[in-house]
């Protein structure tokens, strides 16, 4: 037995197969993008074969540039809380300053285009012809300043002369709390589209935990508004509060099928997200170096009839010196060479995202290569398309050929939830024409006294004198005419799709947790915490 066990230690010592220790990193920031920074690091997690473990705290672009920065760190002034960031806005000039200062240089790399919105939930009936709610900048800076309280207001009318909603119908308006991209591009398009009309500050906001309604940090919001944690309380917010209005990222509004404002854009054209051309205000500027500051950056209500007013690029925020960080260091750089990669790029429509312009996505890629990595061995990558015999299981390569079973399986899963989801759409369109007025053969009569059913084959005394009444005897759309049969039986399949939806949903959460439990299991048996 001894034999063995020394046989084992020799081969683990001096073989290519040792096994490694688990490299951890670990960020914070925007909660806009965190689905997909979730995505691509369990990707990283499965492809490895070195054990990778990742993490990403949703917390805002506030507080991510925060821990980012870590100007009062108790473990010292700059020394980060994080070994990466991420907002939706570039780093404060005074955070740059200070980092540059201390000698702690940095740079941005910009990784996706997105898209700020507002979103409302005023019934559709309410809406008129078109079913869209047109708002412009100003009006929108009365309503967020509860300067207009109400959907009937004249200059909400003025926009929308078909808007029927009740009188005085008060408008609910929700919006960030803490320190939040989200706000910050918010105000910052209303102070500029709206000239003198935006009254209450620009910035990411804040508030003291203790008492969230109060802001301690522009904008200072007034009495009536109602503050919420993060673009998912937004959106719950909105979903469940009938005639609110509040701004959160379009791709998740668009994700929890919220009703988006038609804004006016620079050139006067209302319009939503999803029909403007996102990344149109990207290519209208001249960016700075990526060590360089970027606060002056903006892609804010720029000129083009399809251009979106509140464009943004969502940014990592990288030490140019990751050396002290060991293999972390590169990690780091290995998530964000994969983000920037044609195939990380390709998943960010999956999130209601825009990729990055060629022309961006080629430079922010070279910006990495500046980075100071120091002893640690880089990562390189084997594509799910291109073998790359013996290399590709090298220790620290990241290869598109792994997969995790879970992962597999939860890919699957979606694909049959998507062609359930498309049958009980065309269900539910057939169910209504088969409900509808127009569907039953209405249009052959006016009113009930123009219907004459056929009585002669009817006898009152028992039902064994009933003949079969036949449908072709109906002056209502003959046998076209559909029968409460259909509609019952459409109705039943509707019901039952619907359940075996449920059921297989209820399967990828199951698959979810397991790979979950399963992969936290794998890395806990050899994870090593880094302290940052």
């Amino acid at each position: 037995m001894m034999w063995r066990l020394v046989a084992v230690f020799a081969v683990i010592a001096n073989g290519a197969l040792a096994m490694a220790e688990s490299v951890e990193f670990h960020g914070s920031g925007t909660t806009n993008p965190s689905k997909y920074f979730w995505k691509v690091l369990e990707m990283l997690e499965e492809q490895s074969r070195t054990p990778l473990l990742g993490s990403y705290r949703a917390v805002g672009s506030g507080t991510g540039q925060f821990e980012f920065v870590g100007e009062t760190n108790p473990a010292g002034a700059y020394e980060p809380y994080s070994h990466f960031g991420a907002g939706d806005i570039p780093m404060g000039q005074s955070y740059f300053d200070g980092l540059d200062a201390a000698g702690k240089e940095m740079i941005h790399v910009p990784f996706i285009l997105g898209a700020i919105s507002f979103f409302h939930s005023v019934p559709s009936e309410t809406l008129g012809t078109g079913g869209q709610l047109n708002l412009d900048p100003c009006t929108l800076a009365k309503i967020f300043q509860r300067e207009i309280t109400t959907w009937d207001h004249a200059d909400i009318i003025a926009l929308n002369p078909g808007l029927s909603v009740p009188q005085g119908q008060e408008i609910h308006v929700v919006r960030r709390v803490y320190g939040s991209s989200s706000t910050s591009l918010s105000s910052q398009y209303l102070d500029g589209a709206c000239p003198g009309g935006w009254t209450i500050g620009v910035g990411k906001g804040n508030a003291d935990s203790t008492d969230p309604s109060t802001p301690t940090a522009a904008p200072f919001w007034p009495s009536g508004t109602v503050p919420a944690q993060g673009s998912d309380g937004v959106s719950t917010y909105i979903s469940s509060t009938p005639y609110s209005i509040g701004y959160l990222d379009a791709g998740h509004g668009h994700k929890d099928n919220l009703a988006e404002i038609e804004l006016e854009n620079a050139d006067g054209v209302f319009l939503s997200s999803k029909e403007a051309d996102i990344g149109a205000a990207a290519l209208q500027l001249t960016l700075p170096a990526y060590d360089a500051s970027w606060a002056d950056v903006s892609l804010l209500n720029l000129p083009g009839a399809t251009t979106w007013p509140i464009t943004t690029f969502s940014y990592m925020y990288i030490r140019r010196d990751l050396s002290a960080f060991n293999q972390t260091a590169a990690a780091v750089k290995a998530f964000a060479q994969f983000i920037l990669s044609d195939a990380g790029q390709s998943l960010v429509t999956d999130f209601a995202f825009d990729p990055l312009p060629a022309s961006v996505q080629a430079s922010a890629t070279a910006a990495l290569e500046t980075l100071d990595i120091g002893t640690a061995t880089p990562y390189t990558f084997e594509t799910a398309s291109s073998t790359q015999k013996g290399v590709g299981m090298g220790e620290y390569v990241i290869s598109g050929k792994r997969r995790d079973y879970g992962e597999y399986e939860r890919g699957v899963l979606m694909g049959q939830i998507e062609d359930l989801t498309a049958m009980v759409a065309e269900l539910q369109a057939e169910v209504s024409s088969l409900a509808s007025p127009s569907g039953s053969g209405a249009e052959d009569y006016e009113t009930a006294e123009d219907y004459e059913a056929p009585t002669e084959d009817y006898e009152a005394p028992g039902a064994e004198d009933y003949e079969t009444a036949d449908l072709e005897d109906y002056e209502d759309g003959g046998s076209d005419a559909p029968k409460p049969m259909d509609v019952a039986a459409a109705a039943l399949v509707f019901a039952l799709l619907g359940l075996l939806l449920g059921i297989i949903s209820l399967s990828l959460v199951c698959v979810t947790r397991r790979s979950m439990a399963s992969g936290s299991g794998a890395h806990a048996k050899m994870v090593e915490t880094t302290q940052v």
